[in-house]
């Protein structure tokens, strides 16, 4: 009977059943709506498109921002926009940054934190996003580097837009309750 299993193991291609797992595992809120305008049919209107292209336009042009940082939009929901900024972060420090959206028309928003380029690749890959309708978005760089911000609202929607982001050690004070002014050195005590 084991001998069958292995059997039709061996026999089976997975290779289609992997990138289906490698899909629904890895895919960042964004990438699934991206995908989900693709597969209905709407990648091809002329506001999915532009909406499409905003989001490249955000990884290939970014602001400069300097953290901590505050940033007030307004975002027509007629016009396809995505926010993106080139976050300088070191190895160890965590960025953590927090939208607030006041509208009429509730919507996604998408939140997505992208690799340094350290290769010369011509595409990043998202280290990070908020959770599906999450607004906060929290990550402790591995490695530093220039890292890009991205945020976009769904197709259609908008409204006014506040974005603070703050860089803060990914490790805080190591004993609860006590400060930097409990530390002491003990070199040239008497003993």
């Amino acid at each position: 009977m084991l001998a069958a299993g292995v059997l039709a193991l061996t026999t089976v291609d997975w290779r289609p059943l992997r990138a289906i797992w490698a899909r629904l595992g890895s895919e960042t809120p964004h990438q699934r709506y991206s995908r989900s305008l693709l597969e209905g049919g709407l990648a091809h209107t002329a506001l999915a498109t532009e909406w499409l292209a905003a989001a490249t336009r955000a990884l290939v042009q970014p602001a400069e921002l300097a953290v901590p940082f505050t940033e007030d939009a307004l975002i027509d929901p007629a016009k396809p926009v995505s926010l993106g900024y080139a976050v300088t972060l070191k190895r160890g420090q965590r960025l953590d940054a927090q939208v607030k959206v006041t509208t009429d028309t509730p919507g996604r928003l998408f939140i997505d934190l992208f690799e340094p380029d350290t290769e010369g690749r011509p595409e990043r890959r998202p280290v990070a996003s908020a959770g599906q309708d999450a607004t906060v978005l929290s990550h402790e760089a591995r490695l530093s580097g220039v890292y890009i911000l991205r945020i976009q609202p769904e197709l259609l929607r908008g409204g006014h837009l506040r974005l603070t982001s703050v860089r803060a050690p990914a490790l805080g004070f190591p004993v609860s309750g006590r400060g930097a002014d409990n530390i002491h050195s003990v070199y040239g005590d008497e003993p």
